[in-house]
């Protein structure tokens, strides 16, 4: 199904990123409940404290996308994580009731595990067709000395008796 270069996960990778998930759903499980009501409280105190809330979202999604851009490769593994986790989680719900709702965060699960292994598949094309340029670049570059240093080299010329 993948060539070589379609690769972008390797197994100890993949492996690593799913036990992950799994120690993330179970923090989750144990921190969730909590979260959840301090969050339900602050948001219900007034306009003030969502306003903050707001701009404290807004700055995770600004910091998400300055990883993305500088680490692609790490913001993709995060991704991943954080769906195989949810994944996990909402499985567990989903064998106790089954809500629509429930039904729709696996599918946005999925959704951003798929995103997470585009952008490592991104990171690691772009990070070869790097190494491409910069192999072209030294060549070029070997190639033009190659041909100034056989331009410049001093013929061999005689005058005179050759006795």
């Amino acid at each position: 199904m993948f060539d070589d270069d379609d690769r972008i996960v390797n197994l100890p990778a993949l492996t690593l990123m799913l036990l992950a998930g799994l120690l993330a759903s179970a923090v989750w499980s144990a921190i969730g409940p909590t979260l959840y009501a301090v969050l339900a409280a602050l948001v219900q105190t007034g306009v003030t404290t969502r306003l903050v809330l707001l701009c404290l979202f807004l700055g995770c999604g600004v910091a998400l996308f300055a990883l993305r851009r500088l680490k692609q490769v790490w913001y993709g593994r995060v991704a991943c994580v954080a769906a195989l986790a949810a994944c996990w989680h909402l499985l567990a719900s989903l064998a106790v009731q089954m809500q629509a709702v429930d039904v729709l965060a696996l599918v946005g699960a999925g959704y951003i595990l798929v995103r997470g292994l585009v952008n490592i598949n991104q990171s690691v094309r772009s990070a070869r067709i790097g190494e491409i340029d910069a192999a072209r670049f030294a060549g070029m570059i070997a190639a033009t000395n190659a041909q100034v240093a056989s331009e410049t080299a001093p013929s061999a010329s005689a005058s005179g008796s050759q006795n």
